[in-house]
């Protein structure tokens, strides 16, 4: 569509009204001139092309009409309207790749936008991943131990986790007492009073570097030496029952309870492994566990018994007291010791 108007003035107002594609406005005119009109479509209409039109073929009026934006400049000659066609047909094709651009770069815009809102979602589903990975990780590391918890979380390794360990103490504790009060407590008293000493337990055997291996009702298991070395790991676990017994009095001072520990301590060698695939378990073989659990459930309430290999171990550093041969189940006549504190 074509629009006519007469002047400057005239030729502003049906700009504004219209917003045309290409303007064709003659250099010189009554009131307002081309380059006033030039400097209008500039500020308003952006987008609109405008072919300044002159019989003036100065340089410097080209120069100036091009500098203030106009898309062309044509100059006037007799008759002939092809220099002014050509020109006309240029900016259509102009305007009609700005519009093509400006659908292109809209298209991208909004792919750009769907493509952020895809990332920032991408990142919340990463986040509560990592969340979860954490959970999960931190309650594996309570199950297991780390070593043994990253092989499991490597999904190549398919290898059965079983560990022979030469050196290994293992500690068997049990609350004296236990059975009778817990006839008399709620289910809420009853777990909350266990959770209570066992995780002052779990506590010494984070700050001493023991490995907790599990709970049996009232009993707490422990080992040192496994799953990695330690040459100490006697002195260790001694001085982990020694602590527990002192944890234990605190408690009961606290709680007003006549609680007691019945503590077991053997040395020498176990197999350790994960056994069970949805509930597994670190868990420990071999006769060095049993006759650990023989020196708990034949000892003292109240005490931490001792074997022979393990008063071996540690005699030089802890007090012991000489329980003397006690007849221990499946072992037969066992020479035993009462771990009675540091030397």
């Amino acid at each position: 569509t074509v629009h006519r108007a007469l002047g400057g003035r005239m030729g502003i107002d049906r700009i504004d009204d219209v917003v045309p594609d290409v303007v064709v406005c003659d250099l010189h005119m009554p009131e307002v001139d081309g380059l006033a009109v030039l400097d209008h479509v500039r500020e308003h209409q952006p987008g609109t092309l405008v072919i300044m039109l002159s019989g003036d073929a100065d340089l410097g009026a080209v120069l100036g009409a091009v500098r203030k934006g106009a898309f062309d400049y044509v100059v006037k000659a007799d008759r002939d309207l092809r220099p002014l066609g050509e020109a006309v047909r240029r900016a259509f094709e102009h305007r009609r790749l700005m519009r093509q651009n400006e659908l292109l770069q809209a298209d991208l815009d909004s792919a750009r936008d769907r493509l952020a809102a895809q990332l920032n979602e991408l990142n919340r589903q990463h986040d509560l991943l990592q969340k979860e990975q954490g959970k999960s990780e931190a309650l594996l590391l309570n199950i297991l131990p780390r070593t043994i918890a990253d092989q499991l979380k490597d999904v190549e390794n398919d290898r059965l986790i079983a560990d022979e360990f030469e050196h290994v103490t293992v500690m068997f504790a049990d609350i004296v007492g236990f059975t009778p009060l817990s006839g008399t407590l709620t289910p809420d008293q009853l777990v909350t009073m266990l959770n209570g000493l066992f995780t002052k337990f779990d506590e010494l055997a984070v700050d001493l570097g023991v490995e907790k291996i599990k709970t049996l009702g009232d009993a707490y298991m422990a080992a040192t030496g496994l799953p990695l070395p330690m040459d100490e790991h006697a002195d260790v676990m001694a001085l982990m029952a020694l602590r527990m017994i002192e944890a234990l009095r605190a408690y009961n001072a606290e709680h007003d309870l006549e609680l007691d520990l019945r503590i077991g301590l053997h040395s020498g060698r176990v197999v350790a492994g994960v056994i069970g695939k949805n509930k597994f378990i670190y868990d420990l073989w071999g006769d060095t566990v049993n006759t650990a659990s023989r020196m708990e459930s034949h000892g003292v309430p109240g005490a931490i018994q001792i074997s022979e290999s393990t008063h071996a171990l540690v005699r030089d550093r802890f007090r012991t007291e000489p329980r003397g041969a006690i007849e221990v189940k499946g072992k037969g006549r066992m020479s035993t010791w009462l771990l009675t504190g540091l030397a």
